[in-house]
Formats: structure tokens, C-alpha cells, sequence
């Protein structure tokens, strides 16, 4: 992208969209917003830049009637969204040709396609850990204490073991419990994982959000935000730990604030599994 280019945003669900907005605006970036009925408020995406969900055509020609070339998609896009109040899927049939491809189940899949379409139709997908770098988490701590040894090579441990079998690629979260594996994120989400395993988490579990194995940096990084700190309170969980340079931080002040009132320590591990 040019220095002179207009950036297209693609927005979907959650609080992401209007903090990476912010951010790229604040920045200097010339930015203009895209979305889909239903999915997206009128505060992030005017109605005139929103097309009905599934309707592939009508989007890319919206898209180069703004002479838009680099696009940053951004939030939520899981399947189950379709079914969401005020969402309307209309599928043109470009999109159900790329549905027949994929598991609907599959945010990460269905992403996937998308993308490929969207480069196929000429238009370039910047990265999202290089458009909102300002939005990662470092190396080191966010909140609270250094993390003990034993959490240390628990992560690493488990991460790498997670990457190399047969449930990889998995969601972009995990529970540890006494170093062992006790959940692992599914298409309900990080914070629906959380909650389920009340009664099964305290001070020796660590919370630990990374990038998938085969992550696409274009697309969907993992990411925490104040919610991520009130599922953990309500469980009773302590810790949280973060792939450093890969993970987005929403409303960074108002997380610190959270976790340090319920005594939550957060932080960073480095991309190679050296935590430090």
C-alpha cells in the first residue's frame, strides 16, 4: 500500500474494528470502512458501505468504486453469525461456490477462501501484526508479576505439544491446570472456554491465548480484551498468558485496570516459545 492509497477496512463483530480504526486513523492512514448488514453498527460502517452478508459480486464492486485495492479485515466473521439479529445471508453465487469448498463450521477456513477470492479479484490483504503493530502485546509482563518458572515451561510445553499433534491446527486458546491441558478453545470462543471450566481452574492454571500453527497473518490474530479478564474472574483463574507480537490487546488501559483489581497477572511469551 502506498503511501497515498486509501486502505479498505473489512469490519466484522466485536470491539476490534473501532479500536484498530482509531489507531490507523490516529496514525495518519486514509481509511475507509466496509462492512455487512446486521453485523456492524452504523458508528464503525455507514449504510451505504455495507452489503448485504454473502453477497461476494456487490462487495468487490463497492469496494473499486472507492478505489480501494488494500484491504484489513478485521473482527469476528464466525459462520454462526449469519444467524445473527438484523444479519441477512444471501449468498450470491460466488459465495456459494466457495461455500461448497469448506467446512461452514470453520471461521478459520471460511476466512481462508475469502481471502483467496478477495486476492483473485485483484485487491491485496495487508497483514493485521503490521497495520496494528501499536496494538500487540510485548515480551515481558502486561499486569502484575513475572511468571514462576513452572508456568514458564508449562506453556512452552504444552504450546509446542499442541502444534505438533493431531489437534493442530487448534483454537487460539488453552487452560493449563497442574501443567496439563484442560480445555481448548472451540468455535464458541475464548471466553465461553473460560467460563466452562469453572471448578477446574485457580491460582496454578494459566489462561494462554497464541496464534493457530498455520496462522494467517492477514487474518484473525489472536486476541484479549477486557472481556477475556471478566470470564477469568468469574472462574477464579489467575493467569493469563499471550504469544507476544502476535496477539492483539483491546482497550489495553482498561484490561490492566481489571486484571489488577481482581489480582490477574498477564503476560507476554516470545513467538519462538521462550518465555522470559
Amino acid at each position: 500500500m502506498s503511501d497515498h492509497e486509501a486502505l479498505g477496512l473489512i469490519a466484522g463483530s466485536g470491539a476490534l474494528p473501532s479500536e484498530a480504526l482509531a489507531h490507523l486513523r490516529q496514525a495518519g492512514h486514509d481509511v475507509r470502512v466496509f462492512g455487512f448488514d446486521g453485523l456492524c453498527g452504523p458508528d464503525i460502517v455507514p449504510a451505504e458501505s455495507c452489503t448485504r452478508l454473502g453477497q461476494l459480486s456487490a462487495l468487490a464492486s463497492l469496494l473499486r468504486s472507492q478505489g480501494i485495492v488494500s484491504l484489513l479485515i478485521v473482527g469476528g466473521f464466525d459462520p454462526t453469525l449469519a444467524d445473527s439479529p438484523g444479519a441477512t445471508f444471501d449468498p450470491d453465487d460466488e459465495a456459494l461456490a466457495m461455500l461448497s469448498e469448506i467446512d461452514p463450521r470453520d471461521a478459520g477456513g471460511l476466512m481462508s477462501v475469502v481471502a483467496k477470492w478477495l486476492s483473485k479479484e485483484g485487491f491485496e490483504l495487508a497483514r493485521q501484526d503490521e497495520c496494528l503493530s501499536m496494538m500487540l502485546a510485548g515480551v515481558g509482563s502486561i499486569t502484575g508479576s513475572a511468571p514462576t518458572s513452572r508456568e514458564e515451561e508449562s506453556v512452552v510445553r504444552a504450546l509446542a505439544t499442541l502444534r505438533s499433534g493431531s489437534e493442530a491446527p487448534f483454537g487460539q486458546a488453552f487452560v493449563l491446570a497442574d501443567g496439563k491441558v484442560v480445555a481448548v478453545e472451540d468455535r464458541a470462543g475464548t471466553d465461553a472456554m473460560i467460563r466452562g471450566c469453572e471448578g477446574r481452574v485457580g491460582t496454578e492454571s494459566v489462561v494462554v491465548k497464541a496464534s493457530r500453527a498455520e496462522q494467517d497473518l492477514r487474518l484473525d490474530l489472536p486476541a484479549i480484551g477486557p472481556g477475556t479478564i471478566a470470564a477469568m474472574r468469574e472462574v477464579g483463574a489467575t493467569v493469563l498468558a499471550v504469544e507476544a507480537d502476535s496477539t492483539l490487546v483491546i482497550d489495553r488501559q482498561e484490561l490492566k485496570n481489571l486484571a489488577e483489581s481482581a489480582g490477574i497477572r498477564v503476560w507476554g511469551f516470545a513467538p519462538a516459545g521462550d518465555v522470559r
